[in-house]
């Protein structure tokens, strides 16, 4: 949902797809590749970037790579509350170097909006110095569930870029709710709006009704992303067309799984 909703803002002539940014600094990140169809060491767009962001960032990518590790973990995040509360100097020194990705990617492609699709929350408060506008995007449990369920391969050209194995499914309970209720809470600190998954991909509705930022976009029959990073494989595929029942398909899940993701669904009617 995250990938396909930044490919669409990303359609405007002001604006860069960047991906799933939280995955820059991935081990072996310059041998996957970028939507473009280059690898990303071989991307003039995302060369100039890292060459811009290496000249500006005063941390080590290896520094940045443990703070990283810190403050953006849902295990950590007791350790990111005491920083967002009383920052440390290697908090706000991997802060500063989040933002300098930013102003470098900014310096490279002019965007006047630069969509991340980093799906941490931990992520808000980080960013919360550029005045981020951020879209929280609720997604029914049942269909987490059902997403969750698949299994892929490595396959780099593929945009599949580790083995993913398929998640248990009071692991994805757990982490649906901690993400959405942390969501909730640093979106006091910053303006913010829900996104309802199935309202942006419903054909029918106009996409300002979604997001007012989306007025200048219109809905197009096929959407292609030019430089992303990271995300969904999809980001690979030159026509990218929505269709109205997308995600809505619970063929990986059993009676019992559906049933029960019903009621959950019931219960936590405000995140879908």
């Amino acid at each position: 949902g995250s990938t396909l909703l930044d490919i669409i803002i990303g359609s405007g002539s002001e604006a860069f797809s960047s991906g799933e940014l939280n995955f820059i600094c991935r081990e072996g990140i310059s041998k996957e590749y970028c939507s473009c169809g280059t690898k990303i060491g071989d991307c003039k767009v995302w060369v100039e970037i890292f060459s811009i962001w290496e000249k500006k960032r005063e941390i080590s990518m290896n520094e940045f790579i443990f703070s990283r590790s810190k403050f953006e973990r849902n295990k950590k995040v007791l350790v990111a509350f005491r920083n967002i509360l009383s920052p440390t100097s290697e908090y706000l020194a991997y802060q500063a170097a989040v933002i300098q990705l930013f102003d470098a990617i900014h310096e490279v492609t002019k965007a006047s909006v630069i969509v991340d699709s980093s799906k941490i929350s931990l992520r808000i408060p980080i960013l919360r110095p550029m005045g981020p506008k951020v879209l929280h995007i609720c997604r029914n449990f049942t269909g987490v569930l059902n997403s969750a369920k698949k299994t892929y391969r490595k396959d780099l050209k593929g945009g599949v870029e580790q083995d993913i194995e398929a998640r248990g499914s009071m692991k994805t309970l757990f982490d649906w709710l901690l993400n959405n209720f942390l969501t909730e809470i640093f979106c006091l600190l910053v303006e913010s709006k829900k996104v309802r998954y199935d309202r942006y991909t419903n054909p029918s509705r106009d996409l300002i009704e979604v997001e007012p930022i989306l007025s200048r976009i219109e809905r197009k029959e096929f959407y292609s992303a030019e430089h992303m990073l990271a995300g969904n494989k999809m980001r690979l595929e030159k026509a990218i067309k929505i269709i109205p029942d997308l995600g809505k398909n619970y063929n990986r899940l059993s009676r019992r799984q559906i049933y029960i993701g019903s009621w959950i669904d019931r219960f936590f009617w405000f995140w879908h």
